[in-house]
């Protein structure tokens, strides 16, 4: 008799509800600052900020099993690193197909998505 192997608990477990947690609330940064680059008006901080959380959300949605959502947002990081030559149009269609992912990524951690929620006023 062939015995099937025992698949391996998740070594990630422990940390998946903070990562969840950290998407949330990257999302709920980079929609507002996606509001604030279609109306064209974004504050210099707030470029480096969401540079910085985008570059962050690569590493990390690779790490926690999301290969699509570590895609998007390693183009969106691009869309920063060229947004002088290129332009916001591109930033914002990146910034627009990663909110996406990242949805679907919620979607699977089955938290709400601050994307869905009134903007502040």
């Amino acid at each position: 008799m062939i015995k099937s192997p025992v698949p391996a608990p998740d070594p990630l477990a422990d940390l998946r509800p903070n990562y969840a947690e950290r998407l949330c609330a990257r999302v709920d940064s980079l929609s507002e600052f996606l509001g604030d680059a279609r109306k064209g008006a974004v504050p210099e901080l707030a470029i480096s900020e969401s540079h910085r959380c985008v570059h962050s959300m690569i590493s990390s949605a690779a790490i926690f099993g999301h290969p699509e959502l570590s895609r998007a947002a390693r183009a969106a990081e691009q869309a920063f690193e060229r947004r002088a030559t290129m332009g916001d149009e591109r930033l914002i269609s990146s910034l627009e197909a990663l909110l996406d992912a990242a949805s679907h990524v919620l979607d699977v951690y089955e938290k709400p998505n601050p994307r869905n929620r009134q903007p502040r006023n």
